[in-house]
Order: structure tokens, then sequence, then C-alpha cells
């Protein structure tokens, strides 16, 4: 009984092993992926005024170099800025069926600024940069994509010089980032490029 009951177990391992490794691939997409796209204006949920147009640079730059045929960010201000569109958060008052027709793109990269922050308490010092990216397919409004990226550097003071060591180190930086109208320019930088890889990955595995 007991080797029946063996030969059993062992045939029912072997028939699972064999229908695991002939079972198949999840197929890949039918269609090719989307050949021209429209990096559109982010929306700032930050409190930096700035931050979506600063994330929006870093992403072109980043998408451009990774061989993507991207619609030059001009010609998509321009067109957008004839049915009165200027920023992000005025999107969806268009679908993306129509902002497709007007930017005569494939798909429409979507983008918000979720965090944009430089805190320096002395005690506390911290530089946050989040930012989410989805792309839409322009013909179908179906998300074929999504991800977010966030970058932080944070520092405790806990001494009386530590503290003040932070408000120096930080408000000296904050002052050169200013003057070179590139704040927050290490984790935007990295956030930025962190999407582009992402998403480079998911075209890939198209």
């Amino acid at each position: 009984m007991n080797k029946i009951f063996k030969q059993t177990i062992k045939m029912s391992f072997v028939i699972l092993l064999y229908s695991c490794a002939s079972a198949p691939l999840k197929p890949k997409h039918t269609t090719p992926f989307p050949e021209k796209l429209a990096l559109l204006p982010f929306d700032n949920m930050s409190v930096d005024i700035d931050a979506s147009f600063i994330m929006e640079n870093l992403l072109e730059s980043y998408i451009d170099s990774a061989g993507f045929d991207l619609q030059d960010r001009k010609i998509t201000y321009e067109r957008l800025k004839l049915i009165g569109i200027s920023d992000g958060g005025q999107l969806n008052s268009v679908t993306t069926q129509e902002l497709g027709k007007i930017l005569d793109a494939d798909a429409l990269i979507y983008g918000e600024v979720r965090e944009f922050n430089n805190k320096n308490i002395g005690v506390y010092y911290s530089r946050t940069v989040e930012v989410s990216i989805k792309l839409v397919d322009s013909k179908t409004g179906e998300i074929l994509f999504e991800t977010v990226k966030r970058k932080s550097n944070s520092k405790l003071g806990l001494s009386k010089e530590a503290a003040l060591d932070n408000l120096k180190t930080g408000y000296a930086q904050k002052a050169l980032e200013t003057i070179t109208k590139s704040p927050l320019k290490e984790e935007a930088d990295e956030v930025a490029r962190m999407l582009a890889k992402e998403l480079s990955k998911f075209r890939k595995n198209w």
C-alpha cells in the first residue's frame, strides 16, 4: 500500500512539473508600442510653483535620451494653448482622445508632482521630491503604464552644533540652487531619471 501511495505521489509531482513547464508564457501585446509620445503639462500638488516645469524639463531630457519619439514640448504647449490649456490642472476638461487628435500623438504622458519640499528647521532637515506619471493610449484612453518615484534626503540635528550645521548647510545649498534656478537639483534629477528608466523598461517588455 505504501509503495502504491508513494508511486502515486511521485506521478502527481511529475505531472505538476510538466504542467508548469509547458504552461504558455504570458503573451506580449499584439500591437506595437505607441510610436509618437507627447509629454503633457504636469499637475502640481506641491507648494513650489515652478516644480511642474522643472520636472517636465528633466523628464523630457531623460526620455529623449532613452530614444523615445517624443514631441517637442514647445509644439505641445502651443497646441494646448489653442484650446485654453496652459497647466496640468486643466487637462481633465478634455478627453484623452481629443488631446490625442490635437497633439497628433499615439500616447500621452500625464504627470503629477506630489511633493517638492525643502524643509529646514535645524533639528530636522529634509529634501523630498515625489512624482507620478502614466502613459495613456490616445485612441482608447487605456492606461498602459503608471508609476510613482520618490527621492528624499534627510538629516537630524540632535545637538545644538548639529542643528546649526543643518541650518547653515541647508540655507547655503538652497541659496545656490536659487541662483542657478535648480531647486532640489539632486532629488529632482534622480526622480526624473528613475521615471524614464521605468518607462524604458516597460517599453522593452512590451
